[in-house]
């Protein structure tokens, strides 16, 4: 049993043979038709030999993925490359340095070890890595390949679908992405950015009603989250709901002032000390600085004819850089 492990080990494809390996298991291979003890001892030392060096790459391996849970992928890239080293043929190795490359916003090199790594292993996850970086680089065409790849394999996994299905949205293909985040949904009915996702379809398409449900859920599993009210309060000024989205938007305000107010106290810095210019450094994450919703708010009181506070939102829209007065 033990010569055919040795056997089985040399053939096998987890690690390299040399010239003088391959010569050791021909021998084998001959010392064996006739069962020969020296056919075992041959066998064992081979045995030995292989199995120090997988014990090496194993412990090297975790020393990498240790590196990357500290975020230093500098160091995790250097402990992958020495496997690399030992075993060429290593797919995990060149995933997981892949994947240090992306973090180090080196893509090019990034995209290189993911290609050898998926070369070298068809069922790779590096396919996910690959479509991650290929939407870092706006390659959205590329990355739905690459995510498709991974549901061809992974068919329940939801994360995916949430990709590829914003992917499809980025693509202007509203149809794809709505099924995507509807399929993600399915499997994953606790995620709350998929919501926000199809919400965003629903918005995009002028049905403003489902739109809010979708946000409602969005906000249901995550009511910490800005650019949930942001998106439900459009959509209910888009219906007219005037008292709703001026609620929705006083939500936006609140939560980005209580999250800056932390920041500033994290940091040791007084309340008093931020002033109105404490908005300046604060976003609504789809790329509306937050003088948007002094702006939102104001026409929300123009609307409703309460021409002193909506005077008193632009008052603070303009002193965060807005121009053009609703």
């Amino acid at each position: 049993a033990r010569l055919t492990y040795a056997q089985g080990v040399m053939l096998g494809s987890y690690l390299p043979i040399d010239e003088n390996d391959q010569a050791a298991v021909d021998v084998v291979n001959r010392l064996n038709e006739t069962n020969s003890d020296q056919a075992c001892e041959v066998g064992e030392a081979l045995i030995c030999k292989y199995e120090l060096r997988v014990a090496e790459i194993s412990d090297i391996y975790s020393k990498g993925r240790e590196c990357e849970e500290l975020r230093d992928y500098e160091r995790g890239m250097l402990e992958y490359s020495k496997i690399i080293a030992l075993d060429p043929a290593n797919s995990a190795a060149y995933w997981r340095r892949g994947s240090c490359y992306w973090h180090l916003k080196q893509s090019e090199d990034a995209i290189k070890d993911l290609d050898e790594a998926i070369e070298l292993d068809p069922t790779s996850p590096a396919f996910s890595t690959r479509g991650f970086v290929f939407t870092g680089l706006l390659e959205f065409e590329n990355a739905i390949e690459d995510f498709t790849a991974v549901i061809a394999l992974e068919p329940e996994e939801a994360y995916m679908f949430r990709c590829r299905g914003i992917a499809y949205l980025e693509l202007g293909k509203t149809s794809n992405a709505f099924d995507d985040f509807t399929e993600s949904i399915k499997l994953n009915p606790n995620d709350a950015h998929v919501f926000y996702k199809r919400g965003h379809v629903h918005y995009e398409l002028g049905r403003f009603v489902n739109a809010i449900e979708d946000y409602t859920s969005a906000i249901e599993l995550a009511s910490d989250v800005p650019r949930y009210y942001w998106m439900r309060g459009n959509c209910h000024d888009a219906l007219e709901s005037i008292d709703e989205a001026e609620s929705e938007f006083s939500v936006v305000l609140k939560q980005d002032v209580d999250n800056y107010l932390s920041e500033l106290e994290d940091l040791g810095i007084s309340s008093e000390m931020a002033s109105a210019e404490r908005y300046l450094s604060l976003a609504i994450e789809n790329g509306s600085s937050n003088h948007l919703v002094f702006e939102k708010r104001c026409i929300c009181f123009m609307k409703k004819r309460m021409f002193a506070e909506a005077n008193q939102e632009w008052d603070a829209a303009k002193s965060l850089g807005a121009n053009n007065a609703p």
